[in-house]
């Protein structure tokens, strides 16, 4: 026997954009009514890319700050990644 249920499409407004799409199109948040956040995929994506171009330079120097702080465990990062990357490589050999 068939398993035929038909989902409804759940709908929602962005709140972002106006726009009204299917819940899907949004992204889980724990602390919201409806467990879905308020803007779409799409939206939240544009705004997250405006957001890093804008601090940009602000990040690559938080970044680079990290690194010189963190040399040790960059270095037993890289080790582990050329141990796996060995393994990967051996495999992919035979």
């Amino acid at each position: 026997m068939e398993n035929t249920t038909n989902k409804t499409n759940i709908l929602k407004n962005c709140k972002k954009c106006g726009k009204t799409k299917d819940i899907e199109l949004f992204r889980n948040q724990s602390n919201s009514k409806d467990l879905k956040f308020p803007w779409c995929r799409s939206c939240q994506d544009k705004e997250s890319k405006n957001n890093y171009l804008q601090n940009k330079a602000r990040r690559l120097e938080l970044v680079k700050n990290w690194q010189q702080k963190n040399q040790d465990k960059i270095k037993i990062y890289k080790k582990n990644w050329m141990l796996r990357k060995k393994e990967i490589i051996q495999k992919s050999d035979k």
